[in-house]
């Protein structure tokens, strides 16, 4: 690019293209795909002596910390306003392909002299098994290559002769479990605010060859990075990363995650959605979902509650597509325990202990409602009880409010409309 220089700031020269150039040149994005958050770029240095040390490991991979954790993170603040659809569909571009094609048509003969770029012949070494016996216990070359072929070596080089401190491996690959299917992807918008979070969006990850499913409540589409590496870190690396042509999705900060853990990427050709797996699978968890709903007379704003209750509960059912193995079982292995699932169901109204010492003027007891289960608080009988007050909170010690007596013909919501319901 002819770049020209005054006072230390870079001027490029620029016209409005004409309409013949906009539709036969190729178009080059030249900025980022996401907001700038110039917060990313701060630096407090604490240590100088640190500082003026160039005995850097040469592997450390800069996106990742020492905990190998991504440092590119979002965190996006608490709204319950409805944000507006933020996921648009652009074509996807093979920007290199582009900038070469670009750069032929500005000078198609003279662009090695120009530029004075030496070819460079690149020949496939051969690998010496022989060499490596020492390294597995001698074992017969034939077998060591045997080896290379059915697993994987994401540590690139030699381990470095600094000895820095670092708590995981310098390699990200290296630090997750891997999960040998394709996993699928898209983004579900809702029209009412989610109840405690005011999300009006959430993420699904569907896995091809098991059907598990993942939720995750979105607040921005920035949050797209941060609930892909949940995914990978809950369930393992998949192999392929299967989305639309969304901008989250097909990120700069996307593309370092999957670079550094050795993830291809496919994306649905624009507006045939029909070719992303997670559309398909979607349609049974949103039947799934409204069906809950609408038995269990819940709200509207419970909608993100009942997502990731059904997705939970669609991975413990057996499944006709799977030769009715549950998705968890064919996943992990496993067979899944469905004991959590068999004390209440969706809104169900319950008494939770409140911790309360006001005796004998006030109950140790509170009404709530049952919202699900929580997989990361408490044992494996924790589960979400919805507050009056509109709060989320994790309880073990819980007691249905239904009168045992009589069969449930309604539920009353905090406004006291009354519900009717069908029980069959």
């Amino acid at each position: 690019m002819p770049l020209e220089f005054k006072n230390g700031l870079a001027y490029l020269r620029c016209r409005k293209p004409t309409n013949d150039e906009l539709n036969s040149l190729p178009h080059v994005i030249m900025t980022s795909d996401v907001n700038w958050d110039p917060s990313l770029y701060d630096n407090i240095i604490e240590n100088i002596d640190e500082f003026h040390d160039t005995s850097i490991d040469d592997h450390e991979d800069a996106n990742f910390d020492q905990y190998g954790e991504y440092r590119h993170r979002t965190i996006a603040t608490h709204t319950t306003i409805p944000e507006v659809e933020f996921f648009d569909a652009v074509e996807y571009i093979d920007y290199d392909e582009f900038i070469d094609d670009l750069m032929d048509f500005v000078n198609p003969e003279g662009f090695h002299d120009v530029y004075d770029v030496n070819d460079t012949d690149i020949k496939q070494v051969k690998a010496n098994f022989e060499l490596l016996r020492p390294l597995f216990g001698w074992a017969p070359a034939e077998t060591i290559k045997k080896t290379f072929d059915v697993t994987t070596q994401y540590a690139r080089g030699r381990v470095s002769d600094t000895l820095k401190q670092h708590w995981r491996s310098r390699f990200p690959a290296c630090n997750v479990k891997r999960r040998n299917e394709p996993v699928a992807t898209d983004t579900i918008f809702s029209d009412t605010p989610a109840v405690d979070s005011g999300v009006t969006a959430a993420q699904i990850f569907v896995g091809r060859d098991t059907l598990v499913v993942d939720c995750y409540g979105l607040k921005t589409d920035k949050e797209f990075v941060n609930t892909l590496e949940d995914n990978i870190r809950e369930r393992g690396a998949m192999n392929k990363l299967v989305s639309d042509c969304a901008k989250a999705e097909m990120s700069l900060r996307v593309q370092q995650i999957l670079r550094a853990l050795f993830i291809s990427a496919w994306y649905s050709e624009p507006y045939h959605e029909n070719q992303n797996f997670a559309e398909n699978r979607y349609g049974t968890i949103k039947s799934t979902t409204n069906r809950v709903m609408n038995r269990s007379g819940a709200p509207a704003n419970t909608w993100l509650l009942c997502l990731m209750y059904v997705c939970l509960l669609l991975n413990h059912l057996a499944s006709a597509a799977l030769n009715w193995i549950p998705p968890e079982q064919k996943l992990t292995g496993r067979t899944p325990d469905i004991s959590k699932f068999l004390h209440f169901s969706f809104y169900e109204p319950v008494y939770y202990h409140a911790y309360s010492d006001s005796f004998p003027s006030g109950s140790n007891e509170e009404q709530g409602w049952w919202v699900g289960i929580a997989l990361n608080v408490g044992d494996a009988l924790t589960y979400k009880v919805l507050t009056k007050s509109n709060k989320i909170i994790y309880r073990s010690a819980i007691r249905s409010a239904l009168d045992p007596s009589k069969p449930p013909t309604s539920f009353s919501n905090w406004w006291g409309d009354s519900i009717q319901l069908s029980w069959r």
